[in-house]
């Protein structure tokens, strides 16, 4: 374990080999002897294989990584095992999302907030795309006081794809601009979750999915088949050879 300044607290400290989402939120079995294949879209036509998933062994000391460790487990075990903790919402029949009356707002809303800021302090080669500029010193800011609220500006809107093999494929997070305000998007275990990173009201698109206190969690079903996420896949996959 090799020493380094961790980029949360900024003290010289042995850094661990941290994963930026959580090992348990990667489509993987646990008993399963493969290893995971990794498909990069910054590098089209390339493919590795990981055991472990992506992880940084340059971000943080064991210290900083204990902040959100409770974040991690209980936003695996919700997301994983959403069936158990949702009601689903269906429309002339049609499944179209799910509704969670009871959760906690606090730990999960923290654990986005925390993938977030990962996102963006890490310098692997996958979060090229994550430059969040004030708002990564914001989100620090909201972790190390562990109120998922303030600074005000972060709103969190979760969507799961309708595939449950190929949408939980992990795709690279980045920055998007939906009506003109400015979101980080994150892919994990088939969800995609964007994060306001910007001062301004977020866009009504999202405002029914948008997670709030004392109110229930929605999460929005969305078609993977033929949505940008597949097309992109599709693209990644042709390019390697087989």
């Amino acid at each position: 374990m090799a020493s380094g300044i961790c980029k949360f607290c900024g003290a010289e400290a042995p850094l661990i080999k941290a994963h930026i989402v959580p090992a348990g939120l990667y489509d993987k079995d646990e008993n399963s002897k493969e290893a995971f294949k990794v498909f990069t879209t910054d590098t089209p036509g390339r493919s590795s294989r990981s055991w472990t998933g992506i992880y940084d062994d340059d971000l943080v000391c064991r210290a900083c990584e204990d902040r959100w460790d409770s974040w991690d487990s209980y936003a695996v075990e919700f997301l994983r095992n959403i069936e158990d903790y949702a009601k689903p919402i269906r429309h002339e029949g049609k499944l179209i999302g799910y509704q969670a009356d009871d959760y906690d707002y606090e730990r999960l809303k923290l654990f986005f907030l925390s993938v977030a800021w990962r996102c963006s302090a890490s310098v692997r080669k996958e979060f090229k795309l994550v430059k969040l500029g004030p708002y990564q010193g914001k989100l620090k800011e909201s972790i190390e006081n562990r109120d998922p609220d303030q600074p005000a500006g972060f709103e969190v809107s979760l969507c799961r794809f309708d595939d449950t093999q190929l949408g939980t494929i992990l795709l690279n997070p980045h920055c998007e601009r939906i009506d003109g305000i400015n979101y980080l998007r994150i892919y994990m275990y088939g969800y995609t979750v964007s994060v306001k990173m910007d001062r301004r009201p977020g866009t009504n698109v999202f405002r029914p999915l948008t997670m709030q206190p004392g109110q229930p969690l929605r999460i929005g079903l969305r078609e993977f088949k033929n949505g940008p996420e597949h097309k992109l896949m599709l693209d990644i996959v042709r390019g390697v050879p087989g």
